[in-house]
């Protein structure tokens, strides 16, 4: 069955790596958001019913500065339309890099890619453009010195701080979760993360998520972080961040991490 053509809203997906130590070379880490994009003369409500885009044929290839974006769509939407390169370019971009250079990131945590998908409904699949076979996300590529962390020695890789997403849905479906990469583990305080450090990282995540938005009155779409689930048509936009004190865990990200095992004989009796 070919991908739909039309999509109802936008996946955004961090990825990276690790620069040294066992996981380098064979484990990642891997957050995300997802972002209503529509166009409108006001801005969209708190809750409501996302819109129907057009996904077309858009072919992309730049090279910038510090990365390079690669593409195969953009939107449609009649008198406006969002070009997901310039979107990852003038916004998601810089704003990853600053998130990710902040103190409290492990120093050899690193960003390798961005990719920002065209989601449809009714089972979330990436859409693609007329033509396509299946869907692609549109990659921002991080060339040169990947952006680390800004800390030092960090937490297992497995040891995720979370940063929840709270909207004015209530109940779970109205909640969001991003496992951010590892932390310096400085944050540490009698087995949790301290509250300085708590109050720090919910602001940086606040500064991403506002710098992440698109404000129609300027580009005739509207762009923000939402919080949406299965089928898809409904959406509510992100107002609070908490990130709680309790290292939570992804087994994931450790299973090929190769061990090193240190014996020591024990002596039976004589």
């Amino acid at each position: 069955m070919a991908a739909p053509n039309n999509a109802t809203h936008l996946l955004l997906t961090i990825e990276g790596s690790y620069r040294s130590g066992p996981a380098a070379g064979t484990e990642i880490w891997q957050t995300g958001v997802r972002v209503y994009a529509g166009p409108s003369l006001t801005a969209p409500n708190s809750l409501g019913n996302l819109p129907t885009v057009a996904i077309v044929e858009h072919l992309v290839s730049r090279t910038e500065s510090d990365w390079t974006i690669d593409g195969i769509w953009r939107t449609e939407m009649g008198v406006s339309d969002l070009d997901p390169s310039d979107y990852l370019n003038d916004q998601v971009g810089p704003a990853v890099h600053d998130l990710i250079t902040s103190a409290h990131f492990a120093s050899d945590v690193q960003v390798d890619t961005i990719k920002c998908y065209p989601i449809s409904t009714p089972d979330g699949k990436v859409a693609a453009p007329p033509g396509y076979g299946t869907g692609a996300p549109v990659t921002l590529a991080f060339t040169g010195t990947h952006p680390s962390g800004g800390g030092s020695q960090g937490l297992p890789p497995q040891d995720a701080v979370v940063a929840s997403l709270r909207t004015p849905q209530t109940g779970r479906t109205g909640r969001g979760r991003m496992y951010l990469p590892p932390m310096d583990r400085a944050i540490m305080s009698n087995l949790v993360v301290s509250s300085t450090a708590c109050d720090d990282i919910a602001d940086s995540m606040t500064t991403f998520l506002e710098s992440i938005r698109l404000s129609g009155t300027s580009t005739g779409v509207w762009v923000t972080p939402i919080v949406t689930g299965l089928p898809y048509t409904k959406y509510a936009v992100v107002n609070n961040v908490i990130v709680d004190n309790v290292v939570d865990t992804q087994q994931r990200r450790r299973k090929s991490i190769p061990s090193t095992q240190h014996a020591s004989t024990v002596t039976p009796w004589s």
